[in-house]
């Protein structure tokens, strides 16, 4: 199963791309995310923690190819989810950006899940309802006049 969301942003798709690739912006938008990206390494780890510092998810892969302002793509991603201690992987993950005139369509395709699993299926769903929720944020973040 192949998780894909998509959300046009009133913004420029380099703009949309680093979105993802620092902290100071992940923050802002994504729950309090902290992004750990080395591109020339070939690292990225967004993690999320609990008011008390303890954490909470960790996901981390490969970046196999990024093009500035067109595309992220990941491969070999884990999830770690602390409270159930078991991590979830590996699943690919590409961001792509498809610039427009004035905006930029964002495009998420995250996976594939393995389906033969109710641990895989749940988190495939958590993943689809993760983007729903988190790609308007995005745009609002990206928005407005400040960013």
């Amino acid at each position: 199963m192949m998780v894909k969301a998509q959300i046009i942003i009133e913004r420029s798709s380099t703009e949309v791309l680093l979105a993802f690739l620092h902290t100071q912006h992940t923050q802002a938008w994504w729950y309090g995310c902290h992004t750990f990206a080395d591109v020339a390494a070939g690292y990225i780890s967004w993690q999320w923690r609990h008011e008390d510092g303890r954490f909470q998810y960790i996901s981390s892969g490969e970046i196999q190819q990024y093009e500035p302002g067109l595309f992220l793509q990941l491969r070999n991603m884990w999830q770690y989810d602390f409270e159930k201690a078991n991590p979830l992987g590996p699943v690919d993950l590409l961001i792509e950006c498809t610039p427009q005139s004035g905006h930029t369509l964002l495009h998420i395709h995250h996976g594939p899940f393995a389906a033969n699993t109710a641990e895989w299926q749940a988190y495939a769903a958590a993943v689809e309802t993760g983007w729903q929720q988190v790609l308007p944020q995005l745009k609002q973040y990206l928005e407005r006049a400040t960013v």
